[in-house]
């Protein structure tokens, strides 16, 4: 397996043009605000299947029966029934790429299964949402690449990269022709924290292009407060934002260890079970059975 990490000499936007151009498996770990699924996305994008749909299932409830389908947002029905009584679906789905959102929440059996079907029916590129551990679902000889997502901040060529790829695809949605970004603007950008990493970045560049008049550059005037006051990176934001990625990579490993089992997984993680349910809702994490 491939490993494409922020430790190592590629910067996001590269990995993602690496990704797009090799027709395999990628496993997304890292930032957990929805940012995995923009940068799923955006391999889509780039690669020779962004003709074909992109999908997004949210298995975010245990069990087979509990796993949800989402097309590009407007569906979301149980993908068991969507097979069975609607089998048609999945043949108009060829040769897309589906991102398995919350992937690591369900089962390695119901997941295999989950691909498995997939792949036979679909053709699909399957691209997984998880902690940093290769998924066991699937052909155990296949060919993953694993991209860790970097703290935003870090790089300015990864925002650079992605306000421009926001930008276009705003422009499309709004059937407007905004031509880029001031002078001024491209320096606070670059500047800025992003505790929100790339949904917050998408959202400002979405806001902004929708504010500005068709055939001009994004101004200073009308980006938002917190970016013309600028806020720059310290180290305890940055302190907080690792601790708290390597408590859920933790918590979402032992889960898969015990089958999801919460009371074992608190005895495993020295913690109680409350404690546990605590964690699981503040890193926004399903806390039902």
């Amino acid at each position: 397996m491939e490993d494409f990490s922020i430790q190592q000499t590629y910067a996001l936007h590269e990995c993602i043009q690496i990704a797009s151009q090799r027709d395999v498996d990628v496993w997304v770990t890292g930032e957990r605000n929805g940012a995995r699924e923009l940068v799923a996305e955006a391999i889509h994008h780039f690669s020779p299947r962004r003709r074909h749909p992109f999908v997004v299932i949210e298995c975010n409830r245990l069990g087979e029966n509990n796993l949800h389908i989402e097309l590009t947002r407007p569906v979301n029905r149980n993908i068991s029934g969507l097979i069975h009584s609607h089998p048609e679906l999945l043949d108009n789905l060829k040769g897309c790429t589906v991102f398995l959102k919350y992937g690591a929440m369900i089962s390695q059996e119901t997941l295999s299964k989950l691909v498995t079907t997939l792949v036979e029916r679909t053709k699909a590129r399957i691209i997984f949402d998880g902690p940093a551990e290769a998924p066991a679902a699937g052909d155990a000889n296949s060919n993953y690449l694993l991209i860790r997502l970097p703290i935003l901040s870090h790089c300015e060529e990864d925002i650079y990269f992605f306000a421009n790829l926001f930008l276009k695809r705003a422009n499309h949605d709004f059937g407007k022709n905004i031509t880029g970004f001031s002078e001024e603007v491209i320096p606070l950008l670059l500047q800025y924290t992003w505790p929100g990493h790339l949904p917050e970045l998408r959202q400002m560049i979405r806001q902004a292009v929708f504010l500005t008049p068709d055939g001009e550059t994004i101004a200073t005037s009308i980006m938002p407060d917190e970016l013309r006051i600028g806020q720059h990176p310290n180290r305890a934001n940055v302190l907080k934002e690792v601790t708290n990625q390597a408590e859920y990579d933790l918590i979402m490993q032992t889960l898969q260890q015990t089958r999801y089992n919460k009371k074992q997984a608190a005895q495993l993680l020295k913690i109680s079970r409350k404690t546990l349910y605590s964690k699981l809702k503040k890193l926004s994490l399903p806390s039902s059975t």
